[in-house]
């Protein structure tokens, strides 16, 4: 019965270790921008800027993407870094059914279905198997 759910427990009571314990989905991801800034700190030893409280919409959520986070992260291995961070973080979500968006360029990006496949299924099974 959902009333009594992990997930609504953690909603009533404001308990974020119950919501990241609860399984969830994740089926809208851009794969790119799944991580979280703690993760890229983590990891380049930069400190990055705090977003706004708000954006000024989506242009302003990808100037600000575009100016603070990209620089430490770009390119190839910028781009399959930050997909490593959205596997990492959807296993820190407990996330059961994570629906990632790629496109075409991406995969090409990676050498070819075969060589995309192999890393995505890597870290698939590192973070959320």
């Amino acid at each position: 019965m959902i009333e009594n759910s992990l997930f609504v427990e953690g909603l009533r009571e404001n308990n974020i270790g119950k919501l990241l314990e609860a399984p969830k989905s994740d089926l809208h991801n851009h794969s790119t921008k799944g991580c979280t800034l703690g993760w890229v700190e983590d990891r380049t030893g930069h400190s990055l800027p705090r977003p706004p409280k708000k954006f000024d919409g989506l242009e302003g959520m990808q100037k600000w993407f575009t100016s603070n986070l990209k620089p430490f992260c770009s390119g190839y291995e910028g781009i399959v870094f930050r997909w490593e961070g959205a596997f990492a973080e959807a296993g820190r979500n407990n996330i059961r059914r994570l629906a990632m968006n790629f496109g075409t360029a991406e995969i090409e990006l990676a050498g070819g279905m075969d060589e995309f496949r192999q890393l995505i299924e890597t870290y698939h099974m590192k973070y959320c198997p």
